[in-house]
């Protein structure tokens, strides 16, 4: 507009004689700077998507930075909860070390203490189930043929009735008490945690536990909870798989094994009143 004030204006030149310069000038600069724009836009879309991408990674180092600090802080939370589990563990422990060391028992003319006690308890239990079982059944072979078949029916009933009444004969103190109360809770902490842990790291507090206790101490215990004593801890033996660390040798005769195997794994109840005949 100003190139073409001066040459009318100053150069005296004619609009109609600019006319074609107009036109030839619109004509081959047009495709020029539309080419120049399309060029620019396609740049601008190029960039764009340059920027993009690159937020795109940000977002992604973001979300990888996120989710390792979580991971971290997760580990953390593991690492502080399992120091808390195992320092209660061990104390929990401790204290089972000091009950089972105040434990007593008389046993002819001697007093006896420790795991002796419980070794002195078992066999009396056991010496008490088989002299009832003999009192009460004349045809004592054809029982324990049908107490090896796994306690089926009517068996495991009688069974548990009597192991009942002989286990509530048996003589105990405060500290017999005491000790099964720190089993239980060593046994409960444990399950708490359990999601906590990896396989062998259960296997091993449940191990070094029963090792704690040995097996005189896990039969009484074991006795305690299938005879409905103590069925809270019923759930725990099964969920903690107790029995797996046991077996038909260690304890006085395999039929008590068979006995707690059933009981755990059918959760039933051994100590309904039964009139076996």
């Amino acid at each position: 507009m100003v190139v073409g004030f001066i040459l009318v204006y100053f150069l005296e030149i004619s609009f109609v004689d600019l006319a074609p310069y107009g036109d030839f000038i619109s004509g081959s600069t047009i495709p020029f700077f539309t080419i120049i724009t399309i060029l620019y836009i396609i740049r601008t879309i190029n960039l764009q998507k340059k920027q993009i991408i690159l937020q795109q990674t940000e977002v992604t180092l973001l979300r990888e930075e996120i989710e390792s600090a979580k991971t971290a802080l997760q580990e953390q939370s593991k690492t502080t909860r399992m120091q808390r589990f195992e320092s209660t563990f061990f104390t929990l422990i401790e204290e089972l070390k000091k009950t089972i060391n105040n434990l007593e028992i008389a046993n002819k003319a001697r007093i006896y203490k420790g795991k002796k006690c419980l070794e002195i308890m078992q066999e009396r239990l056991h010496d008490k189930m088989e002299a009832t079982v003999e009192s009460k059944l004349s045809d004592k072979e054809s029982f324990e043929k049908e107490l090896n078949n796994k306690f089926k029916n009517s068996t495991i009933l009688f069974y548990g009735d009597i192991a009942e009444k002989c286990y509530l004969e048996l003589d105990k103190t405060d500290e017999y008490s005491y000790f099964l109360n720190n089993v239980q809770q060593t046994l409960m902490i444990i399950a708490k945690y359990k999601g906590l842990m990896e396989p062998w790291e259960e296997k091993f507090y449940t191990e070094y536990l029963i090792q704690q206790v040995g097996n005189a101490g896990m039969y009484l215990f074991t006795y305690n909870t299938i005879l409905r004593f103590d069925s809270d801890c019923l759930p725990i033996i099964r969920e903690l798989n107790i029995l797996e660390f046991s077996n038909r040798y260690s304890t006085p005769s395999p039929s008590d094994y068979d006995l707690f195997k059933t009981v755990v794994e059918e959760d039933l109840d051994v100590t309904t009143k039964f009139n076996f005949s």
